[in-house]
Formats: C-alpha cells, structure tokens, sequence
C-alpha cells in the first residue's frame, strides 16, 4: 500500500467485501475513502501541493478540487465526480458519526455506484494489481 492509487483500489475492494457481508456502516465509509484517495492521487500526480500537514487535501475540499483542478478530465466528468465525492461524505458521516441515520443495504448500493462512477469518471480501474 504505497501511494494513493493503491489505497483507493483497496478501499474500492474492502468496500464492496463490507457490502455483501452485510457491513453497511463500514461499506459506506469504504466508498467514500475510495473515492476520496482517487481523487487525491489524481490532484497529487498533477504535482498539486495546496494541502494541509498531512499531505492531502481536507475532506470538505475534495468536491471542490475535483470539480476546478483535476486535469484532462472532461467538465461532466469532473461535475460527476464532484457530485459523487459530495453525496459519498455526507453519506459517510452519517455512517461513522451517527448511530441513529438510517444505514440500509439502499444506501450502502447506491454509495457502492457512486464510487464506481468515480473510478469509471476519472479512467481508472477499481482493482490493481498487487493490492493485499
């Protein structure tokens, strides 16, 4: 697990593994974290050095940058993404941070497809090679 790209791919597997273990809550924030470390690889390849101390962007950040900043991605495809990575995270703080928001096989599906209209959106694959 050495970059980004890597960390999307696992989180892409870990969260569709979640989903058909019944796992929604976990699922949820899986989706969202995928999706969130593709577009982070994306802005970091760009050479994109804008972030805070940890070296990535901030949660509340990530829709906005890819929708202004990630490049060669067509204006849809980055409103896609933007979309995506905005609905992902309110879905996946109701997951983490609130135990009574209604966390249902519905929801986890739909997060499921976002995250795969991420990678798709942004050309990349789901799994890779070599990732444990």
């Amino acid at each position: 697990m050495n970059d980004w790209r890597h960390m999307a791919a696992d989180s892409s597997k870990a969260a569709k593994d979640l989903l058909r273990g019944h796992r929604y809550r976990s699922s949820i924030s899986r989706s969202y974290y995928a999706s969130y470390s593709l577009v982070t690889h994306r802005l970091v390849s760009q050479g994109f050095k804008t972030f805070g101390r940890f070296s990535n962007p901030a949660h509340v950040d990530v829709a906005a940058f890819a929708l202004s900043s990630l490049a060669g991605v067509s204006e849809a495809d980055r409103r896609t993404v933007s979309r995506a990575v905005r609905v992902l995270r309110m879905h996946r703080e109701d997951a983490d941070y609130r135990p009574h928001a209604n966390v249902d096989a519905q929801a986890c599906r739909d997060c499921a497809r976002l995250m795969s209209k991420v990678f798709k959106s942004l050309g990349e694959s789901e799994s890779k090679e070599g990732v444990a």
